[in-house]
């Protein structure tokens, strides 16, 4: 087996997925067919293509997409910050501990 070309950036997560799905395919021989991993004629093979083209065609979890932010915040996602921000510094949404630890090591430990 030809390790994948781009091995050395997958991460421990992206290799044991492959590992399992590695694992799971050689040893469903043995299984009854509707119950193998890789039920047969699913994986392309011997010039055909395999039916998992027709699985998946209309699917829309593989297609790439465009970049969504500028990885910024959002309009949406700095108004909430700000609702935070508001609600824990009055008296409502303020905890004694949280202002402690805050203000531990300042010249303000007695607030």
């Amino acid at each position: 087996m030809r390790p994948y070309p781009g091995s050395q950036q997958l991460s421990h997560d992206q290799k044991a997925c492959v590992a399992l799905h590695n694992f799971l395919s050689q040893g469903d021989q043995s299984l009854p067919e509707p119950n193998r991993y890789i039920p047969p004629g699913m994986v392309d093979g011997d010039g055909a293509p395999g039916e998992w083209r027709q699985v998946v065609q209309g699917d829309t979890n593989l297609v790439r997409t465009r970049r969504i932010t500028a990885a910024r915040a959002t309009q949406d996602g700095m108004a909430v910050r700000e609702l935070f921000k508001e609600y824990f510094q009055t008296e409502p949404g303020r905890i004694d501990w949280q202002d402690r630890h805050v203000r531990r090591g300042t010249l303000h430990e007695d607030v």
